[in-house]
């Protein structure tokens, strides 16, 4: 909610780098939460999907919510909440151009911290903001706090150079080569 505000009356040259710096901003003075899950620990292969097809961008984040839907980790409107926050909010989960964050707000409507990911080999066009999505991870927690840790780890993925290139380059073979790179990249 801060970085909407500030969108607002600032130009943002790294969004994600000031992302950063604000959870850690407002993580200081607290105890650290071993507890929070990392994202190697929440994200699971049936969470990871390499996608040919190129729908419109509300059935893409429906999509991208359907294996939380199924695990039970998520009710079935959620994907609803999302897309009344794009409407409202616009685009501005977008982590770097290419890459989005879908999420609702924390809520009854989910039941623990989880990750999906959705990759499209052709990017999908957001026509109403202008952008081409590619990427899109979607977020589930039950509070405000519980995924930290693991947006510390997302972030830290799609920072580096080499692991953001090769995601949107969606050279992976399938879905399994695509899950073992990124475990690989947070041991």
């Amino acid at each position: 909610q801060v970085l909407s505000i500030v969108r607002q009356y600032a130009h943002i040259e790294n969004e994600s780098g000031l992302y950063q710096q604000l959870l850690e901003y407002f993580a200081a003075g607290e105890a650290p939460r071993p507890q929070q899950p990392t994202l190697a620990q929440v994200l699971r292969r049936e969470y990871v999907h390499i996608e040919t097809g190129t729908p419109d961008y509300e059935t893409a984040i429906r999509g991208a919510c359907a294996p939380l839907v199924r695990a039970g980790v998520i009710g079935s409107g959620y994907a609803d909440s999302v897309l009344e926050i794009m409407r409202r909010y616009g685009l501005y989960f977008e982590l770097q151009d290419g890459i989005l964050l879908g999420h609702a707000k924390p809520g009854s409507r989910v039941s623990s911290v989880a990750l999906t990911l959705s990759l499209y080999r052709t990017p999908l066009d957001f026509a109403p903001w202008g952008k081409k999505i590619r990427i899109i991870f979607m977020l589930a927690t039950p509070d405000n706090k519980a995924h930290h840790t693991l947006l510390q780890d997302l972030l830290r993925l799609i920072q580096n150079e080499e692991s953001r290139r090769r995601l949107l380059a969606c050279d992976f073979a399938d879905e399994e080569e695509l899950y073992r790179y990124i475990i690989a990249r947070m041991v």
